[in-house]
């Protein structure tokens, strides 16, 4: 007896109906949700229909689940980890092999920079699996590492600690960084890694002596440098000291966050107080972007709205820049995951790209 041929064995997957594909969604892991609609046609029209981690969509990367219901995450090994989607609602959860004894320090849309103990650092996508092993520090003519993993940078013989960024975009060609201080200063790598900065103005902030201070960069639609401010209450202990990547200077409970734009032209700044009623902005340990919020949003989307990630209280909170200056936040608005009570990642905003729907 002949056997059959393949197109009479090979089940006719693409002919599920939507109502299927949607109960198979439920069931996957966080990498094959977003793989799905790249798999066919009909697949992607069925995946509109109930989206998920769609391409672009803000998602919060965290910690994975807890297996052994220990409530503390001991390592690394695993490779673990958490996407769960603001707009969507739903979490999900995956592995990826090359993230196992590794954590992501910082990110841009789906890629990662991950390290390991070594300080061994490389780009990663978890979604592809692609990765780029990225030079040692070690290449880096002058600077050291030490024994807790900080750096220094030897002048004359003597080692320096690097002053603390807060945060650092690439702006208009420029690396850009604000320091805790919140100063601003430029370089421009065009004239050479050992160019001294330029110190930029910085916005006029006016806040009590009693609160504490935390910045990051932004860049508008227009291609403007933006500032995003928070402050508030830092009397409190903070309970993330297990985390791999900690920044002690985020240890206060955040009751105000304000936004400010630079024109180049006149070296003024300018509070903003809205974002034009349609697009919400992400800061945090990723490279920051805007997402558009569809008309009336959703439950945890909503439009105006900054959203920083890993505070102390919470995994994430919503900001309304529409609010003022006279509304403390309670963190009414904030976003937790708690799949682990104690976890060593640090929650970062995640942006699927690589599988874009059609």
């Amino acid at each position: 007896m002949s056997s059959a041929s393949n197109d009479e064995v090979v089940a006719p997957w693409a002919d599920l109906l939507p109502e299927l594909c949607d109960h198979v969604l439920d069931r996957l892991d966080a990498v094959s949700v977003i793989r799905f609609p790249a798999a066919c046609t009909a697949w992607a029209a069925a995946f509109r229909m109930t989206p998920r981690l769609r391409s672009g969509t803000p998602t919060l990367l965290t910690s994975g689940q807890d297996p052994d219901g220990d409530d503390i995450e001991y390592d690394v090994e695993a490779g673990s980890f958490g996407l769960h989607d603001v707009a969507g609602g739903k979490s999900f959860y995956g592995e990826a092999q090359r993230l196992k004894n590794r954590t992501w320090i910082g990110g841009k849309d789906d890629w990662l920079v991950t390290t390991d103990l070594r300080c061994s650092v490389e780009l990663l996508n978890p979604i592809t699996g692609d990765r780029v092993p990225l030079p040692s520090f070690t290449t880096i003519r002058r600077l050291e590492v030490d024994d807790y993993h900080e750096l220094h940078v030897a002048v004359n013989d003597r080692l320096h600690l690097l002053q603390q960024y807060t945060d650092t975009i690439v702006h208009n060609g420029k690396v850009v960084a604000v320091a805790e201080s919140g100063d601003i200063y430029s370089w421009d790598m065009m004239d050479g890694a050992t160019t001294e900065p330029t110190l930029l103005s910085r916005p006029d902030i006016h806040v009590s002596h009693d609160l504490r201070r935390g910045f990051y960069l932004a860049a508008s639609s227009a291609g403007k440098l933006q500032v995003v401010c928070m402050y508030g209450h830092g009397d409190v202990k903070d309970k993330r000291s297990r985390r791999i990547v900690f920044k002690d200077q985020w240890s206060f409970f955040a009751c105000h966050v304000t936004l400010h734009e630079l024109d180049a032209a006149t070296g003024a700044w300018r509070r903003v107080s809205d974002l034009g009623g349609d697009r919400a902005l992400f800061v945090g340990g990723n490279y920051p972007f805007y997402t558009t919020v569809p008309p009336g949003g959703s439950n945890d989307l909503q439009a105006d709205c900054v959203y920083v990630a890993d505070l102390l209280g919470c995994d994430a909170a919503v900001f309304d820049l529409k609010l003022g200056d006279d509304y403390n936040y309670d963190f009414e608005r904030r976003l937790s995951y708690p799949a682990m009570g104690d976890s060593m990642q640090m929650p970062m905003w995640f942006r699927p790209t690589a599988y874009p729907i059609a």
